[in-house]
C-alpha cells in the first residue's frame, strides 16, 4: 500500500527592513535570504539539538531565547519546526553534521575560546 502522507506547508513570513536589522544582530544568525529565511549557524543547531537531548523538558522556544533569539519576531512555531528537523539530522548524520570546518576557528573566535570545545554555545 502507498503511503499517503499529507505535507503541509506553512507560508513563509517575511521581516520587514527592523526585523531583518534586529535579527542579524544575533551571533548564531550567519543571514537572511529574501527577507525571510534565517540561515542559522551550524554552531547554534548543534548546541539547540544537543540542549534539547541533556534538558528534555526544555521547550524550542525557551532554546532559542537563551541564545538570544526575539520571540517577538520570530513566528510561534519556527523554533519548534527547526529544531525537529535538526534533530532529525543529529539523529541521521551526527554532530559532525553541524560542523563546518572551514569555519571551525570562526567559531572559536565566537566563544573566545581555544579547547577543544570550540562548539560548546557560552550563554
Amino acid at each position: 500500500m502507498k503511503n499517503n502522507k499529507i505535507k503541509v506547508s506553512y507560508p513563509h513570513r517575511v521581516f520587514n527592513e527592523y526585523e531583518v536589522e534586529e535579527l542579524l544582530k544575533n551571533k548564531y544568525i550567519w543571514g537572511i535570504r529574501y527577507n525571510r529565511e534565517i540561515i542559522y549557524s551550524g554552531l547554534f543547531k548543534l548546541w539547540a539539538v544537543q540542549e534539547k537531548i541533556k534538558y528534555p523538558n526544555k521547550t524550542a522556544k525557551q532554546i532559542f531565547e537563551e541564545a538570544g533569539f526575539d520571540m517577538n519576531i520570530l513566528d510561534e512555531r519556527t523554533p519548534q519546526r527547526r529544531l525537529n528537523a535538526w534533530r532529525k539530522k543529529y539523529e541521521k548524520f551526527g554532530a559532525e553534521y553541524f560542523y563546518d570546518l572551514a569555519n571551525k576557528y570562526y567559531y572559536k573566535s565566537l566563544i573566545g575560546d581555544d579547547s577543544n570545545d570550540w562548539w560548546k554555545i557560552q550563554t
